[in-house]
């Protein structure tokens, strides 16, 4: 038989808010909210295409197999949203092998690797697909019949590998010495069209330090009216030669005005003191400067994608996503445009959630 409540319920609902002891149970601050866990919303059903090894693998782990690819899904948008740990940052090695200033910059560099990506994550995106595009069109050229087409090949997987080195120094957010990278790019881009167009140069190109005859020839192949020499024949390639002089400008020359921008100044009333930022912090800088990247990136591939077009145009799912990624291309412009552009951004100050990129 269920006990009668000694409680008088009456008297209790009389009392007021100010009337309630609530010492046994204080008010929940922030620091609870915190450590919290999310209670999971309701399970939505959806149709997830996976690679045959990937399935495989799971449904070999036994019954729930669904639930734990759910659980690996959910482990990696919880590493997303929290900055990596201090000891993620340098290995063991490093930490025995660098001295501690050495340290501090690949710590600096690393955080900033990461802040970028998740203050940018779009345009992140947008470089691993047409990084996974490049790897595509190599791999569709992989065999190629044309001894002429060979040199032009190595020097666009040049370029391939000038544009991976120069999208980790960008996003590592040092975009001067990424476009001293991506000005080389084109550089081999260029070359490469060049060759293919004209494959009795493929001597003269090699030969350019054998004599000073031979390098008298290789100049003026190559070099002199560079712009109708090596930036002709194509839309991607006069888009490229613009590219190419704003980095002639911007970051191949050691002037003033590369390293205005990253100076510091603190002046006390009996010195001055100044220091030379090794990273850039201005977002309102930095963004313009990654989807540059992502520009001639893409303008490399068209040039790749013209040389062996023969080949690729019948490799469909290469088509697919070439558009697809010349869509999201232009979705990031503009979100780009519409971010950076109308709101002032304060001098120095790059914020990702949780973290911020540093300078030393």
């Amino acid at each position: 038989m269920k006990k009668r409540s000694k409680t008088n319920w009456d008297r209790v609902d009389a009392l007021r808010d100010n009337q309630i002891d609530y010492s046994d149970n204080p008010p929940l601050e922030a620091d609870f909210f915190k450590k919290a866990i999310a209670w999971p919303g309701t399970k939505e059903q959806i149709t997830l295409r996976l690679s045959p090894e990937v399935l495989g693998f799971f449904r070999r782990q036994g019954k729930g197999y669904q639930t734990a690819i759910g659980r690996v899904l959910e482990d990696f948008v919880e590493k997303q949203k929290n900055p990596p740990a201090e000891e993620e940052l340098i290995l063991p090695f490093e930490m025995r092998a660098f001295s501690s200033v050495l340290q501090k910059y690949h710590r600096v560099k690393r955080n900033n690797f990461f802040a970028t990506i998740r203050a940018f994550p779009h345009v992140w995106k947008a470089c691993l697909l047409l990084d996974k595009i490049f790897m595509s069109e190599f791999a569709d050229a992989e065999n190629i019949r044309e001894s002429r087409q060979l040199i032009p090949l190595l020097l666009l997987m040049q370029a391939h590998s000038e544009y991976r080195l120069a999208m980790e120094l960008a996003f590592s957010t040092a975009p001067a010495e990424a476009g001293s990278l991506l000005r080389q790019g084109i550089e081999s881009a260029a070359f490469a069209h060049k060759l293919h167009r004209e494959p009795k140069l493929v001597a003269v190109w090699l030969s350019a330090d054998e004599s000073k005859e031979h390098k008298s020839a290789f100049k003026k192949a190559f070099v002199e009216n560079r712009r109708a020499n090596l930036f002709s024949g194509s839309k991607a390639l006069e888009e490229l030669h613009m590219h190419w002089c704003h980095f002639s400008e911007a970051s191949a020359h050691a002037g003033i005005w590369n390293m205005a921008n990253r100076i510091d100044t603190d002046h006390a009333a009996t010195e001055g003191r100044w220091h030379l930022n090794y990273f850039e912090q201005d977002r309102k800088v930095l963004a313009p400067e990654l989807y540059r990247l992502l520009d001639v990136a893409h303008l490399i591939e068209a040039v790749v994608f013209s040389i062996f077009e023969s080949r690729l145009q019948f490799d469909e799912s290469l088509l697919k996503s070439r558009a697809l990624f010349a869509r999201y291309k232009e979705l990031v412009r503009a979100e780009l445009k519409s971010e950076i552009g109308p709101q002032p951004v304060p001098k120095r100050s790059v914020t990702a959630e949780h973290f911020e990129t540093e300078s030393i």
